[in-house]
């Protein structure tokens, strides 16, 4: 007969697995690529601005939740990941939803509005893109009465190139609106004959093939960025992990190499199209991973502890937020192994920062006040903040 915590481990990766091979829902959404349209309202020394990008991006569209919920955080949304800057300085902009995205409904996706000061000379204008909107069209029209509109392609975690309302601007702006960069229309086969069969894998104007090192590099930085500052649910959790071990640092290297095995495997598996569960599963059980991991600091090691495989075991689960949080990027590139590999080493660069930070300062405490005064208060500390956000992602998700 099997012990009893061998017992419920058994039961637990059970429940994992049938969580993990539930299928999930998923629904394509209209809007191939997120985009930004400027112009000036000169009557209210304004800069106005549109926003229209994916809804799922904010929330599950199969599991609805109230206006006013996913009103909040769209806007939140677009102000964590959308900056004007107007003359090479930061414009708090105020930011109000115009209409959100209804199955049948009118618009491809969540519609949000922006209104900025505009300064007494406008001299060059852009826009900074955060991580997590992954491809914008960025347009800026209406400076003066002749011009055409201007549209720029940006990746997410870059800033546009400087927009001169008074000059030329250089080649990448490109005369034309959003649609100039949306993907080809799928259209039936010709009956003529001789007709030459649809491509396959056409991507829009914008998608250059790129070197794989400068994808990696990219890529690195937008891993590490999810992980400093975004990704605090995962700082937290390599903390707690990292407080019980500060003086066992080979017993502490060999958790941290399971739980970035873990992750790193379901991260690879949702890159090639594998989702294993949806985001309303994985947020909450991200939060359950923090509360566990404190609780698990509050109870003496046994010789037979099933720590290692549940640290395995969430960080498939916290490899499955990470995915979700790259969403489609690795859509935008032709080197997605590159793409997935720099992404992978930005994740771990910053892990090993937040590590390597906790551990020195935890060396500083005398052997004999660590685990009263330090690891049992912090570790509580972080049992709450888990139970607390898993609860909260649970009922408004």
């Amino acid at each position: 007969m099997p012990p009893p915590h061998l017992r419920k481990l058994a039961a637990l990766f059970a429940c994992l697995a049938l969580v993990a091979l539930t299928p999930s829902k998923t629904t394509a959404h209209e809007l191939a690529i997120d985009q930004v349209s400027l112009w000036p309202d000169l009557a209210a020394r304004q800069l106005r601005g549109q926003v229209s990008f994916d809804p799922e991006l904010t929330r599950e569209l199969d599991a609805p939740i109230g206006r006013e919920r996913a009103e909040q955080r769209a806007i939140e949304f677009v102000q964590r990941n959308l900056t004007l800057l107007l003359n090479d300085r930061e414009c708090t902009a105020t930011v109000e939803v115009r209409e959100l995205y209804t199955r049948g409904g009118a618009v491809p996706g969540d519609i949000v509005m922006l209104s900025c000061p505009l300064p007494s000379r406008l001299a060059e204008l852009a826009v900074r893109v955060g991580p997590a909107l992954r491809t914008v069209v960025v347009t800026v029209s209406g400076f003066t009465q002749d011009a055409a509109p201007q549209s720029a392609l940006v990746q997410g975690g870059s800033v546009s190139p400087r927009y001169f309302p008074e000059q030329a601007n250089a080649p990448e702006w490109r005369a034309g609106g959003a649609d100039q960069f949306a993907p080809p229309a799928t259209t039936a086969p010709s009956s003529a004959a001789g007709a030459p069969p649809p491509q396959q894998g056409v991507r829009p104007p914008g998608f250059e093939r790129t070197r794989p090192f400068g994808v990696a590099a990219h890529y690195l930085m937008l891993g590490f960025h999810h992980i400093l500052p975004l990704g605090w649910d995962h700082v937290l959790f390599v903390a707690g992990l990292t407080l019980a071990r500060a003086r066992q640092l080979r017993r502490l290297l060999l958790e941290l190499t399971c739980f970035t095995l873990a992750h790193t495997l379901t991260l690879g598996l949702s890159a090639w199209g594998l989702t294993l569960m949806s985001a309303a599963v994985i947020e909450p059980l991200i939060a359950l991973s923090i509360a566990c991991m404190g609780a698990l600091n509050l109870v003496p090691a046994a010789p037979r502890s099933p720590r290692l495989a549940l640290i395995f075991a969430f960080g498939l689960v916290h490899g499955q937020g990470f995915a979700g949080a790259l969403s489609d990027a690795f859509l935008a590139t032709d080197a997605r192994l590159a793409a997935l590999l720099g992404f992978n080493l930005g994740v771990e660069v910053g892990q090993a920062a937040v590590v390597l930070l906790l551990w020195a300062l935890l060396r500083l405490v005398p052997a004999r006040f660590e685990r009263r005064c330090v690891v049992v208060p912090l570790s509580l500390v972080t049992v709450a903040v888990g139970c607390y956000f898993t609860l909260e992602r649970t009922l408004v998700s």
